[in-house]
């Protein structure tokens, strides 16, 4: 939110934003937010969807035939070439304009990631359980533990990541291990969700922002948490942060196409069975029924490609400290 804002009033500036001879859609902040698309609740990913069809960025291209049709460098869609896709594309839709176009691929594509256990997998709730504050203080907290050698710190997090097979290697470890204090990295985790819970019950309340003091204190009690993380815990954490950052940062591709022919029955293919789901030598299949769950049925068969997920090195914990040290500075 904070990002969409900066760009809207001009503090931040994107080179796609370029790309228009205008400034209309850059100076527009988005209402897109990712925890609705990866948040594996139908309704909150069709919201996402929605957002990036009004202001797609860089965050959405739509293309059909090999033409882009919707994206931040494209003219609006007309209704008349909607309608010509709509009725080959999706001819269980049966409205007109851009606008029910528009709807066809909301409600496609989100059938299609709800099925599919892409979502899942991308889900970084247990990942990242600090932000890039928080990053930040445990990034200086490991330097320090490294005797102030930047070099060392970063080695110690590539090497871990670089032992890194699934996500349960990064997953937070439950228990205070091995220490004679009894605080860890648990503390730390219980003491973040205990805030968010806090927060989250001022919000429900409407009583608008919470005492600027108590968010200090808790500030306060937080970071000095992050002063009991022994090395081990520091690089895991950071190491389950940049996981997460990579995550967040990848692009996918959903490709779909109807079969030629309606069918008279789901030929035993079900959104609730396995059969259907897309596998390493084979494509994904969706059945529509053109009549409210009656014969006839349509086949959609799809794939869906992830780009750009490259583990992020640890340099970026230093790049990420100058670059909030310069957000610092800016007056919002």
């Amino acid at each position: 939110w904070i990002h969409q804002q900066l760009m809207a009033k001009g503090r931040l500036k994107k080179g796609w934003g370029s790309l228009r001879n205008d400034d209309k859609y850059e100076s527009v902040a988005s209402s897109y937010s990712p925890l609705d698309l990866f948040s594996l609740e139908k309704i909150r990913i069709q919201h996402a969807l929605r957002c990036l069809f009004e202001h797609p960025q860089n965050n959405l291209r739509v293309w059909y035939d090999g033409k882009i049709l919707i994206g931040h460098s494209t003219e609006e869609l007309g209704d008349s070439q909607a309608m010509s896709i709509l009725q080959r594309v999706f001819p269980h839709m049966t409205a007109s304009g851009t606008i029910c176009f528009q709807d066809a691929i909301v409600e496609t594509v989100s059938a299609i990631l709800m099925k599919e256990p892409l979502l899942s997998r991308l889900h970084i709730g247990q990942l990242d359980f600090i932000d890039t504050d928080g990053a930040i203080l445990i990034w200086k907290h490991l330097v320090q533990l490294c005797n102030g050698d930047l070099n060392k710190a970063e080695k110690l997090v590539d090497q871990y990541q670089g032992n890194i097979q699934s996500i349960d290697d990064v997953v937070m470890d439950d228990t205070n291990t091995n220490r004679a204090d009894g605080v860890g990295l648990k503390t730390l985790r219980d003491r973040i969700v205990s805030f968010r819970e806090e927060m989250e019950i001022i919000r429900n309340d409407k009583k608008g922002l919470p005492d600027a003091k108590w968010l200090d204190e808790a500030y306060t009690e937080t970071s000095e948490l992050i002063g009991h993380l022994n090395k081990e815990e520091s690089v895991q954490v950071l190491a389950a942060w940049l996981l997460s950052l990579s995550m967040c940062d990848l692009s996918f591709f959903v490709t779909l196409r109807p079969a030629l022919t309606p069918t008279t029955t789901t030929s035993g293919l079900s959104t609730e069975t396995s059969s259907n789901m897309q596998t390493e030598d084979s494509l994904g299949c969706l059945t529509v029924s053109q009549g409210g769950g009656a014969p006839p049925f349509i086949n959609y068969f799809y794939s869906i490609k992830v780009v750009d997920c490259d583990m992020k090195p640890s340099r970026k914990l230093r790049n990420r400290e100058e670059a909030e040290t310069v957000m610092d500075g800016l007056k919002y």
